[in-house]
């Protein structure tokens, strides 16, 4: 596997691929996001056991830091492309629902379009105590194997709540999570020739669905379900967790994690891009407007990641500081599992 395939340019490219998704016939945003779902779990678990939980007040701090990062950037998005839809005379009072980002998924009022993705990871966020206190119970390889059991079969329920209800859980998601946070905690690596076989299944996969006619849909245009098309993406990006395991220990530098960074921006901005060219020429865009697009919507997030997303994060580090130094509560609130302090890394959203 080539060295310099850091974890920040495997985000940008999973960004870049949800883009290509929104402008293509080639169904590969989803897979993009359920990937992005296992790196969440990586990411956050590391992130809290090796910067928040030694903290005064870690589950405060946490969800201090974690709403700064999230929210800050996407209600900025959410209001420049509300009050663009506006000038169109598109504006939907009914999409306000979507400010919170919780609750998107389900009631699927989404002007960001990738709103609904979001909300699965605040609710993951919710869920972060409980699964660091089952994680902390887990002695031996036979509690790891009880959890995954738990965590497929109350997703298979999830799945039969999603298909019959339309109500949109994190537990639809939660293997994807939990895998991630399994790769943190149990210290999972793997070796460059295990994630090289690893892309290989993945793409062998596609093959195989691509030359299936049956199945082909859920490659090229997706089929008229999207619950079929996220079934699918979370199953073949299963194919994908040893090359997970092994990209998020390859060395990030300064530019990498500034690409790692910039994906966020490129997430945010693409769709409500692309929804207004369509409403500015009156019908879908044309293949050279496409490529405009998908040139000038980094160019955008480039913009917005420099002069606006960034100022956000100082803010959030202020925060966070700022809370270090509140006195701890009289009892602690998070099991310690044993593992040494390590300075939170930049590339840690």
């Amino acid at each position: 596997m080539p060295a310099l395939l850091g974890p920040g340019l495997v985000r940008l490219g999973l960004a870049m691929m949800v883009l290509v998704e929104h402008l293509s016939r080639f169904e590969i945003g989803s897979l993009a996001v359920m990937v992005f779902f296992t790196l969440s779990g990586y990411w956050v678990m590391r992130m809290f056991d090796e910067s928040y939980r030694h903290m005064p007040r870690p589950l405060t701090t946490f969800y201090v830091s974690r709403f700064l990062r999230v929210w800050l950037l996407y209600v900025t998005v959410f209001l420049a492309a509300m009050a663009v839809l506006w000038g169109l005379g598109r504006y939907d009072p009914a999409t306000w629902a979507a400010l919170p980002i919780l609750g998107v998924a389900t009631h699927d009022r989404d002007i960001i379009g990738i709103a609904w993705s979001l909300d699965i990871e605040l609710q993951f966020y919710a869920l972060l105590p409980l699964l660091w206190a089952v994680a902390a119970r887990l002695r031996d390889g036979a509690g790891w194997g009880l959890l995954a059991l738990a965590t497929l079969l109350l997703s298979a329920f999830s799945w039969v709540l999603l298909y019959r209800t339309g109500i949109t859980l994190v537990t639809v998601y939660l293997p994807l999570f939990v895998a991630g946070a399994a790769i943190h905690l149990l210290r999972l690596r793997a070796s460059s020739r295990l994630a090289l076989l690893s892309v290989g299944a993945f793409v062998l996969a596609a093959v195989v669905v691509y030359l299936t006619p049956e199945a082909r849909q859920l490659l090229i245009y997706g089929t008229d379900n999207p619950n079929h098309n996220k079934l699918f993406a979370l199953l073949w990006a299963i194919t994908l967790l040893p090359f997970v395991a092994w990209n998020v220990h390859q060395p990030s530098g300064p530019v990498d994690r500034h690409m790692g960074n910039l994906s966020y921006a490129i997430y945010l901005v693409h769709f409500p891009m692309i929804i207004a060219g369509r409403e500015l020429v009156g019908r879908d865009l044309s293949d050279p407007e496409k490529l405009v697009v998908l040139v000038g919507a980094p160019v955008l997030a480039l913009a917005l990641y420099l002069l606006v997303d960034r100022r956000y994060e100082r803010l959030r580090r202020r925060v966070v500081r700022a809370l270090k130094t509140l006195p701890p509560p009289r009892r602690a609130a998070i099991i310690p599992i044993e593992s040494a302090p390590m300075r939170e890394s930049d590339s840690v959203q």
